[in-house]
C-alpha cells in the first residue's frame, strides 16, 4: 500500500484530502507545514508528499469528486451483482460460472443444494472435486470448446447426482467476457429433462408397436381381401349369365370395395412410415424426382390426355429422396384426378420461391385447372381421411395427409392456395435446401 504525507496549515482541508486518498487505497499521515519547514518531519518513509499551495484547494475538491465517483461506481457494481444473484436465484434452473482454468467462480442455490455444498465450498474447486473422472473430463472438454470457438454449446446429456441417480439434463454453455473483451471463462445453465426424455422414449416405443400392429394387420387383412376380390371376379366372369344386372352390380361393388380397402391399408402404412423413417441425408435433385414420378404415371397421363409442364429451375434439397418422391407423386396424381368436366388435366410443376410475405422454405408447387377447393376445406383436406369430394372421385383421403407428414418430417409444410384463372396450387416445402 503506498504511503502519503499531507502538509497543511488548514486542518479541515487536510482532513478532506486524507479521506479521499484513503478511499483510493493510500496510507496517509498528516503533518503541520511549520514542522516540515523546521525539519521535524522525515519524508523518507513516504512515497508521496502533498504540500500546500495555490492548487491545494483544487486538489482537495478533485479528490472529493473522485471519491464520490468511486463510491457511486462501487454502489452500482454492488447493485449489479445483487441483481445478477437475484436473477440467478429466481430461475428454476442450475446456473454456474467457471474461469478458464475450470474453477468455479459462482453457483446459484439450486446447484449448491444439488451438490449439498455451500457456495464457499464450491468456489475455487473443479468438476473433478464433485463428479466422476469420466464426467469431469467431458465437462471440461465442452468448456474448452466454448472458450476456444466462442460458440454456444447445447446438448442433452446424462447427468449423475451425488447420490448416484442417473438423470438427463439439457445443457447450455456460453463464453464469459471481461471488461477488456477477452474470454474469462464459461457460464453454464442446465435443467432436468428426464421426464421429457422418458416420455419421448415411451412415445417412440408405442410408435414402433403401432407400426408393427399396422403391418401385421395389413398383412393379415390382405389375405381375406384378396380372396373376396378374386372369388367375386370369378363369380362375375363364370356365372354372370345366371345373374341379373342388380346381382352383377353387387359383385362389382364388392370388388371395388376390396380394392379400395387394399389401397387404404397401403396409405395408412405409408403414413405410419413417414412419421418415423425419414432420413434427411441425401442431396436430392427435384428435377430427377419429377422425372421419375412422371415415368410412373406415364400410362395415366396418356389415358387422360393430360398436359404436364415442368419448370427448368426446380431446386435441390437435402432430404430423403424416397419421401420427396412420395410427396411429389401424391400431388401429381391428385392434380390428374381433379379436373373440370369434359376437360383434360392441365398440370404445372414449378419451384416454390417465397416472397417477403409468403411462408418460408423451398419446395415444389403442383398446380391444376380443376374445380378448386371448396371454402372451409383448405386445411381439412390435409387431415387423414378428410375429403372435399364424394366417392365418385377415386382415392382414400390419405394422400395429402401423407404429403404434409413428409414435409413436416423435413421441417417444412404443405398447403393449398387458389390458382389464378381457376384451379388450385398445392405447395410442399422442405426445411433443408442445398441451393
Amino acid at each position: 500500500m503506498p504511503r502519503a504525507l499531507i502538509l497543511h496549515h488548514i486542518p479541515t482541508e487536510a482532513a478532506a484530502l486524507m479521506r479521499a486518498m484513503q478511499s483510493a487505497g493510500c496510507e496517509v499521515e498528516v503533518a503541520v507545514e511549520s514542522n516540515w519547514n523546521s525539519g521535524r518531519v522525515d519524508a523518507k518513509p513516504f512515497d508521496l508528499v502533498v504540500t500546500t499551495g495555490s492548487d491545494f484547494a483544487d486538489l482537495v475538491e478533485r479528490c472529493a469528486e473522485e471519491s464520490a465517483l468511486r463510491q457511486s461506481i462501487e454502489a452500482a457494481l454492488l447493485d449489479a451483482e445483487a441483481m445478477y444473484r437475484s436473477f440467478a436465484e429466481g430461475l428454476p434452473i442450475h446456473l454456474l460460472c467457471k474461469n478458464r482454468e475450470g474453477r468455479f467462480t459462482f453457483a446459484n442455490g439450486l446447484f449448491c443444494r444439488e451438490l449439498g455444498k455451500s457456495l464457499a465450498e464450491i468456489t475455487g474447486k473443479t468438476d473433478f472435486d464433485f463428479f466422476s473422472n469420466e464426467l469431469a473430463e467431458k465437462y471440461q472438454a465442452d468448456d474448452q470448446r466454448v472458450t476456444q470457438t466462442l460458440e454456444v454449446f447445447r446438448d442433452v446429456e446424462e447427468h449423475r447426482l451425488p447420490s448416484g441417480e442417473k438423470r438427463h439434463v439439457e445443457v447450455l454453455k456460453a463464453p464469459i467476457y471481461n471488461a477488456a473483451g477477452d474470454v474469462a471463462g464459461v457460464q453454464v445453465a442446465f435443467w432436468d429433462v428426464t421426464d421429457r426424455i422418458r416420455a419421448e422414449e415411451e412415445i417412440n416405443r408405442k410408435n414402433r408397436d403401432l407400426e408393427t400392429l399396422l403391418y401385421v394387420t395389413s398383412h393379415d387383412l390382405r389375405e381375406p381381401l384378396r380372396a373376396i376380390r378374386n372369388f367375386a371376379k370369378l363369380v362375375s366372369e363364370r356365372y354372370a349369365p345366371k345373374l341379373d344386372e342388380r346381382g352383377q352390380d353387387y359383385l362389382r361393388r364388392v370388388v371395388r370395395g376390396a380394392e379400395r380397402l387394399d389401397r387404404l391399408l397401403d396409405d395408412v402404412l405409408t403414413l405410419s412410415r413417414a412419421q418415423r423413417s425419414v432420413e434427411i441425408a441425401a442431396d436430392v435433385d427435384v428435377s430427377e424426382v419429377v422425372a421419375d414420378v412422371l415415368a410412373q404415371l406415364e400410362g395415366r397421363i396418356e389415358r387422360t390426355r393430360a398436359e404436364v409442364q415442368v419448370a427448368a429451375d426446380l431446386p435441390r434439397l437435402s432430404a430423403d429422396r424416397r419421401w420427396v418422391t412420395q410427396a411429389v407423386y401424391h400431388l401429381v396424381i391428385n392434380a390428374l384426378k381433379f379436373t373440370k368436366p369434359g376437360e383434360a388435366p392441365q398440370v404445372t410443376i414449378s419451384a416454390y420461391r417465397p416472397g417477403p410475405t409468403d411462408r418460408p422454405g423451398r419446395g415444389v408447387v403442383v398446380a391444376d385447372r380443376g374445380p378448386g377447393v371448396p371454402a372451409g376445406y383448405s386445411e381439412r383436406i390435409f387431415q387423414l381421411f378428410q375429403r372435399a369430394v364424394g366417392r365418385d372421385v377415386e382415392g382414400t383421403g390419405a394422400g395429402l395427409a401423407i404429403v404434409r407428414q413428409i414435409a413436416e418430417r423435413h421441417e417444412g409444410t404443405a398447403w393449398v392456395r387458389p390458382r389464378d384463372e381457376g384451379g388450385s396450387e398445392f405447395v410442399v416445402t422442405f426445411g433443408d435446401v442445398v441451393n
